[in-house]
């Protein structure tokens, strides 16, 4: 019993000392996944999008944050390069300082549910810097105090260019073309992310920046039991379906990956509660399918990942007998 309480207690500071997710959802991050590599969050620029911010004028941005001990102030850093690939050193250029409330409370939360955890940004880009990447582009590194790291691709503009709407595109992608996510199949909506345009750029996105968000989430403490049988699984299965959208739905993530794919890595891995947060499954919608299949696959993928942890308790129990 002595033994149980103290792994327990040990347990819990774990958790306590792991470090929040956090990353920069409007505009959309070169990863759309939290990530700690610096300097760009394992994200690379090429076949992103390019903004358009206004120099000298607040350019207003929203800040993802999962878990009150991921918190602190965001630095912001330009690269006037535009690399697709920028070096720590490159950001030392322009160093913006903080862009965010010093303490990110709720007092500048965008949305009223605390589950969300969205916070506004303002960027104001100086008047006096010239970008010199490819076609005058620039990069935007976002930096917290905890170190999660996010960037995009920008030039400026002289007057603020309203956000148009953009036709839907649709890349078709086949069983088997993604080494990463071979279940991924369907016409995939690339909108946000351009990286899905083409077989090639998709499976290079998958194969590094998802591969990696997705060995590096597993080394953390957001799940308990990272290392249970089918956790690792259970998790880049949920993860392909959320980051290869299907057309026909929407980009707000609610709206285009399976609610069952979710509950079964939250239940399989033990998502810690102050993570609910970064992937919220009660929020996703009852969708008959996603881009990994049908929706109720995700019933198989449990029974799959269930039946060695019942056949090891059954064993179990008989010895006892």
């Amino acid at each position: 019993m002595k033994g149980f309480v103290e792994t327990v207690l040990i347990l819990f500071v774990l958790v306590n000392l792991a470090s929040g997710h956090a990353v920069l959802t409007s505009p959309k991050s070169w990863n759309p996944n939290p990530s700690t590599s610096s300097p760009c969050g394992a994200g690379r620029g090429s076949g992103q999008p390019v903004y358009e911010f206004t120099a000298g004028v607040a350019n207003n941005m929203v800040w993802k944050l999962i878990a009150n001990d991921g918190n602190g102030p965001v630095n912001a850093s330009i690269s006037l390069i535009g690399s697709n690939s920028p070096t720590a050193a490159d950001f030392n250029a322009v160093k913006l300082g903080y862009v965010s409330d010093s303490t990110l409370d709720r007092n500048s939360r965008v949305q009223s549910d605390p589950a969300k955890n969205d916070y506004a940004l303002s960027v104001t880009i100086p008047r006096d810097i010239t970008c010199t990447g490819p076609n005058n582009t620039c990069v935007l590194q976002l930096r917290s105090t905890t170190n999660w790291y996010s960037c995009l691709t920008f030039h400026i503009t002289a007057t603020p260019t309203p956000p148009a709407d953009e036709p839907e595109k649709c890349a078709e992608i086949s069983k088997g073309d993604i080494a990463f996510c071979p279940e991924v199949s369907g016409r995939i909506r690339y909108n946000e992310n351009p990286q899905l345009a083409t077989v090639s750029s998709a499976n290079s996105f998958a194969s590094t920046t998802l591969n990696f968000t997705w060995s590096d989430n597993l080394k953390k403490a957001m799940f308990n039991s990272p290392n249970a049988t089918g956790c690792p699984e259970a998790y880049r299965h949920f993860l392909c379906g959320l980051n290869f959208p299907l057309c026909g739905y929407s980009d707000s993530s609610v709206d285009h990956t399976c609610k069952s794919s979710c509950a079964v890595m939250k239940q399989v891995c033990s998502l810690d509660p102050s993570h609910y947060g970064l992937y919220d499954c009660d929020a996703l919608n009852n969708n008959d399918k996603d881009s990994t299949g049908e929706c109720n696959n995700a019933a198989s993928l449990m029974t799959s990942v269930m039946a060695p942890l019942l056949a090891i308790f059954v064993c179990f129990f008989l010895r006892k007998i």
